[in-house]
């Protein structure tokens, strides 16, 4: 089966199918800043970027959209940030739509978020879903910036859930693991990843706050589905989601109104060191 082409570019093409990432010129930092300014004159109240928001999850210590139950909020965010990336889904990607958008605030000393994979949300053997990831500062290892496993896009975990824990946690849960490589994305640069790439961004360990802008982004033809893990019966379900359903989805809270498009065998597969580097060696 011929790949969905991603890029305009065949340049960038290349390169992002042989790393699963790429980094891109984009916004200069006075419209970052005019950007973050616009969003906190939203937040008359104060207590919109807060962190440690109530979710379905285990509270967080950095702030970030996709964990805020405020409905009005997370809308905000996603009709600013569409906006806001809207240029770079034209200048450099074929035929792309919108399906998520966050802010990630790291203040000084928080924000850990552990090694993983985004959600599956497209058929992968067909279509790549994306994250735009553009920094508010200048990125490293030591101030909240991201590392990835360059190549590990599309090589492990299919179907990823909320309710599904991670099989390579143990391995990359260790920024001495050889195979992480730190992503120096300077502030307004635009970080694209596959969304199977292992990826990780650590603490904030300096004095500045690192904000993040995140979108979510998928072919216009794909068909959109959430995957969910069911356990006592063996299975994964993937179910269909309407646009504007990804904005407002918590993680972790039962989707029980989605329809169930397809059941598959739940596998809770293991790797070890050495078949997760030949694995990546293929």
């Amino acid at each position: 089966m011929t790949k969905r082409k991603i890029f305009l570019s065949d340049k960038n093409q290349a390169f992002f199918d042989k790393n699963g990432y790429i980094i891109l010129p984009y916004a200069e930092p006075t419209e970052v800043d005019k950007l973050i300014g616009d969003l906190k004159k939203t937040d008359s109240k104060g207590t919109r970027f807060l962190a440690y928001q109530e979710n379905y999850q285990h509270k967080h210590d950095m702030h970030g959209t996709f964990w805020d139950t405020d409905k009005a909020y997370r809308q905000d965010i996603y009709d600013a940030l569409t906006i806001f990336f809207a240029q770079a889904e034209q200048q450099y990607l074929s035929n792309y739509k919108f399906a998520q958008a966050n802010i990630f605030i790291k203040y000084p000393e928080s924000g850990y978020i552990a090694p993983h994979q985004n959600l599956t949300i497209v058929d992968e053997s067909i279509y790549t879903s994306l994250s735009f990831w553009c920094p508010s500062i200048d990125t490293h290892k030591s101030n909240g910036g991201m590392l990835v496993v360059p190549g590990s896009h599309k090589k492990f975990v299919a179907h990823r859930a909320t309710n599904f824990s991670w099989p390579l946690f143990d391995q990359f849960n260790n920024y001495d693991n050889d195979l992480w490589l730190s992503l120096q994305v300077k502030k307004g640069e635009l970080l694209i990843i596959d969304d199977s790439i292992i990826h990780i961004t650590g603490l904030n360990k300096s004095m500045e706050e690192r904000w993040a802008f995140h979108a979510l982004l998928i072919p216009e033809e794909a068909e959109p589905f959430i995957c969910e893990a069911d356990y006592e019966r063996g299975k994964m379900l993937l179910k269909k989601f309407p646009d504007g359903f990804l904005q407002q989805f918590m993680p972790g809270k039962p989707t029980d109104e989605l329809t169930i498009i397809q059941e598959i065998d739940l596998i809770q597969k293991t790797y070890s060191r050495e078949e997760t580097r030949n694995i990546l060696c293929t």
